[in-house]
């Protein structure tokens, strides 16, 4: 019996360690400040690029070069209204549903559960959007000459940027970055509206507008297969966090179906995120990068190169989040979730 007390006591000192770490990282206060300068940099940066993408684009120099058109994001302004009649039909459609299954005790209010069922209600959408474009893009191109063996294909990672400033051209590669790209233009202009006196604001925008960055700048410098595959690693991450955020603020849910679904979200967050991404795309990216003379183009590969670093940090820095919340969670605490509560336990909105 003494054995296992003092067994105990450590693994409990252990754990008290770790939280008061991933506490120390979380309520840093000077997170906010350093997002808001990167996002200051890249926009500085991002202006400066459109000038050389210009002269790519209209120099005779590059006249032979085929290229995506800038006129091709028609069909992007197109889906931004459509994910907006796509939001409000999800909010008519799992209004009532949802709101039936909110736990009264968290939102002991009626504005609190209308306000609450209204995200789980966009919370659904993203869940079937994000479904449906995971799927969507794995069966369109995996077996395609780009697509890296560790996500199901069967090419080398840096196969991707062969080729380059050279546009290579797939079946529905074209509409797939145009809805993508209206997606998170869509995203980014709803967050700004609704959102900008969030206490994380900084943070998001950040990604936000990394996101939109990312898809215009590679489609205009011919890096699309880049793209197709960012999206892809993201997507499949975002279905398990929107469904354990409806999980979260249901009544008497299902304990099992609770953490066997964060347990698949954190497996698929170090696999996709940490370790997919940064190996299979920004490690080929450096490669290609120190082994070939990009030229002209040399200022914009390195910015859309420093976009995904940056999204490579987030994606650490957000995973401290995910294991504190998961020793929240091994602890019994009712209420686990330290990033949507905050630090003082006072509720935070976030959209996925």
């Amino acid at each position: 019996m003494t054995g296992n007390n003092k067994q105990k006591k450590v693994e409990s000192s252990d754990d008290n360690f770790l939280a008061s770490i991933l506490k120390e990282i979380i309520e840093f206060k000077g997170w906010e400040l350093i997002f808001q300068g990167l996002m200051y940099a890249f926009l500085a940066w991002a202006i400066y690029n459109l000038k050389i993408i210009y002269d790519f684009h209209t120099s005779p120099d590059w006249e032979k070069v085929p290229k995506h058109s800038i006129y091709d994001f028609k069909l992007s302004l197109i889906m931004v209204a459509v994910f907006v009649g796509y939001k409000a039909a999800c909010q008519r459609i799992f209004f009532n549903i949802m709101k039936k299954r909110i736990d009264p005790t968290k939102f002991p209010t009626e504005e609190e559960r209308n306000a609450r069922a209204k995200h789980s209600c966009i919370w659904v959408g993203n869940i079937i959007y994000y479904t449906f474009s995971t799927l969507c893009a794995f069966f369109l191109f995996r077996d395609q000459d780009f697509f890296p063996k560790e996500l199901g294909g069967n090419a080398e990672a840096v196969a991707m940027y062969e080729g380059l400033p050279y546009r290579r051209d797939y079946p529905h590669a074209k509409l797939f970055y145009m809805i993508q790209f209206g997606c998170h233009l869509h995203t980014l202009i709803d967050y700004c509206v609704y959102k900008w006196r969030a206490p994380k604001f900084w943070e998001m925008f950040l990604h936000h507008c990394l996101a939109v960055f990312l898809i215009f700048f590679s489609y205009l410098t011919n890096n699309l297969r880049v793209g197709i595959l960012v999206l892809f690693v993201h997507d499949p991450c975002d279905v398990f966090l929107c469904v354990n955020r409806v999980i979260g603020d249901m009544k008497n849910p299902s304990q099992i179906v609770k953490y066997a679904n964060y347990v698949m979200f954190v497996v698929g967050w170090v696999f996709f995120r940490l370790y997919a991404f940064p190996k299979c795309i920004v490690g080929s990216a450096f490669s290609y990068y120190m082994a070939h003379d990009m030229g002209y183009l040399t200022s914009p590969m390195l910015f859309l190169m420093l976009m995904l670093s940056c999204l490579v940090i987030l994606h650490s820095y957000w995973f401290i989040f995910i294991l504190r919340i998961l020793v929240n969670m091994l602890r019994g605490k009712k209420n686990y979730n330290s990033y949507d509560t905050g630090a003082k336990g006072k509720k935070v909105e976030h959209k996925s």
